[in-house]
């Protein structure tokens, strides 16, 4: 198990951000990291987390078939991929989403079938008309 394993996942459970979702993924259901993501789960209970345990093997390298299976889950059409010894700063998504809007405020992106504008601060806020598409 990683080194301070509780306090790198608790560090994005802790971000300054509106509305984010964070998906756990292991392949194995005896995996040790599972009792503390459960405890992350308790400790924030109005935070949208998933921990999906899932052995399906896609591709030759673990972590990439783990990410694979993790994706499905996803509510959101950003993301942010980590390993699981990474600490981040309350800040980090805000940051890292408002350099990337700024090039693409007022445009439309299609995900999952939606049209969404892109507002200044990097969130899809939907509808957007098919004509606003760059």
């Amino acid at each position: 198990m990683t080194p301070r394993l509780y306090q790198c996942h608790r560090s994005f459970c802790e971000q300054d951000y509106p509305e984010y979702q964070i998906v756990f993924g292991v392949a194995d259901r005896n995996d040790t990291a599972i009792p503390i993501v459960t405890r992350l789960m308790q400790e924030f209970p109005k935070r949208d987390m998933t921990l999906l345990v899932d052995e399906t093997a896609r591709g030759t390298k673990p972590k990439v078939a783990n990410l694979i299976n993790m994706v499905g889950a996803a509510k959101h059409a950003f993301l942010v991929i980590s390993d699981s010894d990474v600490r981040i700063d309350p800040e980090c998504p805000r940051g890292a989403l408002a350099i990337w809007a700024v090039s693409l405020v007022g445009r439309s992106v299609r995900w999952r079938g939606r049209y969404f504008s892109i507002t200044h601060d990097g969130r899809l806020v939907s509808p957007a008309a098919p004509a606003q598409l760059a």
